[in-house]
């Protein structure tokens, strides 16, 4: 069984990230002045900022098995966060967020859920004993996937 004091369920997401001067009109190409790629989703980060605090942090997730799923699981192996319940796909890629930041401060995101969508409620079932351990007090959904397997999560937790 996972040993966790808090479990955390949602996306985890890979950010790519552009800076440029402004926001190209439709059918326009611009350059952009910087380029970032970090790791994401609600759950996901708040999951490694309470590790970060010193919780004792655990991941319900669903990610590609892909090279931006790897970075994500080499980060939460960086902060000491249990994986056991990180499922992995090879039938979509890793979530990913494309971002981009214009000088105004303005953005816009174009936000590809993967394998965050597909999770089903099934799969939590599959892996319920699992989920919460005599240790886990305190459990953090979001609202980043499907609602059926929310849902399911919930009724277990």
């Amino acid at each position: 069984m996972s040993e966790y004091s808090a479990l955390f369920f949602g996306a985890a997401v890979m950010d790519l990230i552009t800076y440029t001067e402004r926001f190209p009109e439709p059918g326009e190409t611009v350059s952009g002045k910087e380029f970032r790629k970090g790791t994401g989703g609600k759950a996901s980060n708040a999951c490694v900022m309470s590790a970060k605090l010193g919780l004792n942090a655990g991941m319900l997730a669903k990610i590609g098995d892909d090279l931006f799923g790897r970075e994500l699981l080499d980060n939460y192996k960086k902060y000491n966060i249990n994986i056991d319940n990180v499922l992995l796909t090879k039938d979509v890629f890793t979530a990913t967020a494309a971002i981009s930041v214009a000088d105004s401060g303005q953005n816009t995101i174009i936000y590809i859920p993967g394998p965050t969508n597909t999770l089903m409620p099934d799969e939590i079932s599959s892996i319920e004993a699992n989920l919460f351990n005599d240790n886990c007090k305190l459990f953090v959904p979001t609202f980043e996937c499907l609602p059926q397997t929310l849902h399911r999560v919930l009724t277990i937790a």
